[in-house]
């Protein structure tokens, strides 16, 4: 990983505004659970830019904090962590000082390099407060802790935030009932009433050997049941970020080759195979088993609503990888099992009975393979929402990355705003080259026609 220049390796110190914040109304302190997905989360940070836009000053987005904290402590705007690391405390005595340490004023992001810039502050903020904002430049950063909530409202807290912040309302959506037990929930409504899914669950499973077999394949082993030890060296993460958007244009191209050469597959499935032949030909060399984020929502009673963390990885295994039709229809597969559901009830209870988090190794393999963790949120009212600088030419950058990510591990979090595509992969920058995987971003952005075509006919 490029050594950052000095003057942009730390941000300014907070510039706090002169007007002071109204203090919220007192009232008795609020000790509230935490969700066992919320728990799982603790201590994995997701890193957000948006920009350019016309952002209100420091004061009117700290006074904004307090009202929906205030009229919502749900939302989790205002939310501390309790002393015992396994729930929430929502002080209203001390609200208007905690959202006020919790906005700050800092220098505008390094416009050739956001991403890098972005992962940079990142690794700054303070691990101990759930939810923090950096005012930088015309840039919006949000820094936010994994158990605070997925991408539901990772998304949606900005644009309540600085609507109100503009002296709009509270959105509606801050008023509803939230479910107290989602996962419990969810396993009623969908394996108690309909056993047979709970079956399809657990027959979906893959067998054993098959993971062996992909991570023997990966890796070039002879024998994938008793793989031999891979040559390790010692190891110590060093988070990057890097990101590109594919225009609008481009993704309806990509679109349209699908529906003509692969049968309509999932824009979800034909991504991945582009993001797999992009760092292949950029030489970064990639697992053929990849992990699909899923939102669970879809698994609960109608009208339930979760603010909080509500989402699970599975692995992606077919016969061939390069084949959008087969990612797709084991996608499509897994979701009708409800496979998600049942992966995260187990986690949750490995969790119950082992909640000690998982060390980081301090070796790494010397030829690295990349796993790809793709998480799609798809398209984004609430980041249309936002009050984006609406100059011709000017480009808007939705830019999310992850604090905490495995040594192999390559996620990329993607989503869509106004029709295109923002795609940032968050690896560790001593073990994949980062000039490497940026390439591979230029590539789907640049040229993804070159990605679709078959590679015996490339």
């Amino acid at each position: 990983m490029s050594t950052p220049r000095e003057d942009l390796a730390r941000p300014t110190p907070a510039r706090p505004d002169a007007a002071a914040v109204a203090p919220a109304p007192a009232g008795p302190v609020l000790r509230l659970p935490m969700a066992i997905g919320d728990r799982m989360g603790r201590g994995g940070m997701i890193a957000c830019a948006f920009g350019p836009l016309d952002l209100p000053d420091r004061t009117a987005i700290v006074d904004a904090l307090v009202r929906i904290s205030t009229a919502s402590p749900e939302s989790r705007a205002g939310l501390a962590f309790a002393a015992t690391g396994s729930g929430w405390i929502h002080d209203p005595a001390g609200l208007a000082a905690h959202c006020a340490g919790a906005v700050s004023v800092v220098d505008p992001l390094d416009p050739d390099d956001l991403a890098g810039d972005l992962c940079r502050r990142a690794l700054d903020i303070d691990a101990d407060r759930p939810l923090h904002y950096q005012l930088a430049g015309d840039y919006l950063l949000q820094f936010f802790d994994h158990s605070v909530g997925d991408s539901v409202l990772l998304l949606s807290l900005p644009a309540a935030i600085l609507g109100v912040a503009a002296g709009g309302p509270l959105p509606e959506w801050l008023g509803e009932r939230t479910a107290r037990h989602p996962l419990a929930d969810a396993v009623r409504h969908t394996f108690l009433r309909h056993p047979g899914q709970f079956l399809a669950a657990v027959n979906a499973r893959q067998d054993p050997r098959a993971e062996l077999d992909a991570r023997a394949e990966a890796v070039g082993l002879p024998d994938p049941v008793r793989p031999r030890p891979r040559e390790t060296r010692p190891w110590r993460p060093e988070p990057a970020f890097s990101a590109v958007t594919i225009t609008k244009d481009s993704a309806k191209l990509i679109r349209s080759w699908s529906r003509k050469h692969a049968g309509g597959a999932s824009f979800t499935a034909v991504l991945t195979m582009m993001l797999r032949r992009a760092l292949e030909r950029s030489g970064v060399p990639v697992a053929p088993a990849s992990t699909l984020v899923y939102d669970l929502r879809r698994y609960l009673p109608p009208g339930s609503t979760v603010f909080g963390n509500f989402i699970t990885g599975i692995p992606l295994r077919v016969a061939n990888p390069d084949d959008p039709e087969q990612l797709d229809a084991r996608i499509q597969e897994t979701v009708a099992s409800a496979r998600p559901l049942a992966a995260l009830l187990a986690g949750a209870a490995k969790h119950r009975l082992r909640p000690a988090p998982v060390p980081v190794p301090d070796r790494v393999p010397v030829d690295p393979v990349a796993t790809l963790v793709l998480s799609n949120a798809g398209v984004s009212r609430s980041l249309q929402q936002l009050p984006w600088t609406r100059t011709e030419g000017t480009p808007h950058h939705a830019i999310f990355g992850v604090r905490t990510v495995g040594a192999e591990q390559l996620s990329v979090l993607l989503t869509i705003l106004d029709g295109d595509v923002h795609i940032t992969a968050t690896f560790h920058g001593n073990v994949f080259d980062p000039a490497a995987v940026a390439g591979a971003l230029r590539l789907m952005a640049a040229e993804p026609e070159t990605l679709l075509l078959d590679p015996a006919d490339a």
